[in-house]
């Protein structure tokens, strides 16, 4: 029954499920009681159900299976701004855990011209497992110029790069310039995230620009498609 509240029904009903689901009542994939049942729990109309549950199913939260019913869908990772894996797997109430794939000094003569520095420049590329309560998220693939970050190779890589950059080398990312590209998961990507095949994932690209102007790192970045939302503000330009 929906509580003495000047908010709306539906939104009474989205808030109560939405407490659920952070309770634990409602685990992932259960499914939610149908648009007859929460109507007449609640005491409200079958549209006024379908617009709570709509908002969620679009917020991702929430989907539909037809001829089955609601369900409660796989907690994403949601980016909204600049921030590191770890801040929005907490922003979840989740927690973040790294595993190092890989850590080398390479020379790349495309990343290197991304980032604005000699062909010829020694990179460090570090490549990681970002995971979150256990399961696999994405793998992220990041170079930084040898010379911008003395002796972060020896640092301890499985936490947040960000507080690394910030905290020993005084470098804050102020803007991100990224490439977003939906595509089908390859073999090993399918194998580190435990895809199926067939399975889409998002990849990510692009530099990061430090505050002082600095394209301090290129991120080449896969997110499973079912586990990650990027929101994206898009403003027009003045012509």
């Amino acid at each position: 029954m929906p509580k003495s509240s000047k908010k709306p029904a539906f939104q009474q009903l989205k808030e109560d499920i939405l407490s659920r689901i952070a309770d634990g009542t409602y685990q992932k994939d259960m499914r939610l009681p149908s648009e007859r049942q929460f109507g007449e729990q609640w005491g409200i109309s079958r549209m006024t159900v379908r617009r709570a549950l709509d908002e969620l199913v679009l917020a991702g939260i929430l989907y539909r299976t037809r001829g089955s019913g609601t369900y409660i869908a796989q907690k994403k990772i949601q980016q909204q701004d600049i921030m590191s894996f770890s801040d929005m797997a907490r922003m979840r109430g989740m927690e973040p855990t790294t595993l190092l794939l890989e850590k080398n000094s390479i020379r790349d003569a495309a990343i290197a011209e991304s980032l604005g520095v000699p062909v010829q420049t020694e990179l460090l590329k570090i490549r990681r497992l970002r995971q979150a309560d256990g399961s696999p998220i994405g793998i992220e693939q990041v170079y930084i110029p040898v010379d911008y970050c003395p002796d972060l190779g020896e640092q301890d890589l499985t936490g947040s790069l960000y507080s690394i950059l910030m905290e020993r080398y005084g470098y804050r990312i102020h803007q991100q310039e990224l490439k977003i590209t939906a595509v089908t998961a390859d073999k090993e990507e399918r194998d580190l995230l435990k895809l199926q095949k067939g399975a889409p994932v998002l990849h990510i690209e692009g530099p990061s620009i430090s505050t002082d102007g600095k394209a301090l790192l290129y991120e080449q970045t896969t997110y499973c498609g079912n586990s990650f939302l990027l929101e994206v503000g898009i403003t027009k330009r003045n012509s």
